[in-house]
């Protein structure tokens, strides 16, 4: 009886123990589901979040804004008499020499055709500075002294004698430029090549001379051909493109992170973001062009979004 009790017992312990196992192997089954989906959903939230971009070797342009007076070889033709002018040659168009430019008519009715006694561009904005803005002046003239001209309005079309018809503009010569050179760290030598950007034009030129003038640093260019704005405009808004720009990787400016000195990017490799330090060698709008970085790499451009050691998907 003692023994067919025991072995009761025995059989009741084993049917427990069975079951608590079968409990417990359950409960970390549920368990190991439940950290495998929880990692799987952060994961999916976080390459959600991440966005990368391909790092691009290549080179970014930082232009120095400039204010430049432009010079032209030009000649002013004078109303023979008082009368009513009117045009031949429209606006900016080409003349031959001895061509027709305009007809000047008195108030009686006599009128009398002025003649063109060169070639070039016909320009009727006269503005009274004809023959002191000149490219002989510019290389000549301090830059604070052309900073104090002053333009006077053009005389319309009722001329008294002596007033300028118009002017003609010799279009095939080159445009001289003078410049003062705001940024301390940028300097020019007589006979360097610079670019300019005018609007969407950018133009060449060769530096002809270097006139300091107190804190002001004139630099008179010579231009390879004509600059058409030039025509009717004194003082142009140009931009001084480097001629060497820096080379490095281009990317966004809102991958960097970090503090001044010690900025980097996060770089995303076989899924493992990584914190790899950049200098910045210049910035232009929302790009950036750095070195320490290897060209086609994934650059994260949600820095906030992750740290380094995660293992995350990328979303391009």
């Amino acid at each position: 009886m003692n023994n067919r009790q025991t072995s009761i017992n025995r059989q009741g312990f084993a049917y427990r123990l069975k079951r608590t196992l079968g409990k417990l192997i359950v409960v970390l089954g549920v368990v190991v589901l439940l950290t495998i989906g929880i990692i799987w959903a952060q994961n999916l939230i976080l390459a959600r979040q991440v966005q990368t971009v391909t790092a691009q070797a290549g080179s970014l342009q930082v232009p120095v804004p400039i204010q430049a007076w432009a010079a032209n070889t030009e000649q002013v033709i004078s109303a023979p008499f008082a009368g009513s002018l009117t045009e031949i040659i429209g606006q900016g168009l080409r003349v031959a020499k001895e061509g027709s430019i305009a007809k000047l008519t008195t108030p009686g009715g006599e009128g009398q055709i002025i003649f063109a006694p060169v070639a070039g561009a016909v320009s009727y904005n006269v503005d009274g500075l004809e023959g002191i803005l000149t490219p002989q002046h510019l290389a000549q003239w301090s830059l604070s002294k052309f900073n104090n001209l002053t333009a006077a309005p053009p005389p319309g079309n009722s001329l008294h004698s002596g007033e300028a018809v118009c002017k003609i503009v010799d279009n095939l010569e080159p445009t001289s430029l003078l410049f003062d050179l705001p940024q301390p760290g940028r300097t020019l030598a007589v006979g360097d090549r610079v670019a300019l950007r005018l609007d969407d034009q950018v133009v060449r030129g060769r530096v002809s001379k270097i006139a300091a003038q107190g804190p002001q640093n004139g630099v008179v260019v010579v231009l390879d051909d004509f600059l058409e704005p030039s025509l009717d405009e004194r003082r142009l808004a140009l931009k001084l493109l480097e001629n060497k720009p820096p080379q490095g990787e281009i990317i966004p400016v809102v991958a960097l992170s970090g503090t001044q000195g010690n900025q980097g990017v996060f770089v995303l490799a076989d899924g493992i973001v990584t914190w790899q330090p950049v200098q910045v060698l210049a910035k232009v709008a929302s790009n950036a062009c750095v070195s320490g970085l290897k060209a086609g790499a994934a650059v994260i451009t949600t820095p906030t979004a992750v740290h380094s050691g995660e293992i995350v998907a990328s979303n391009p």
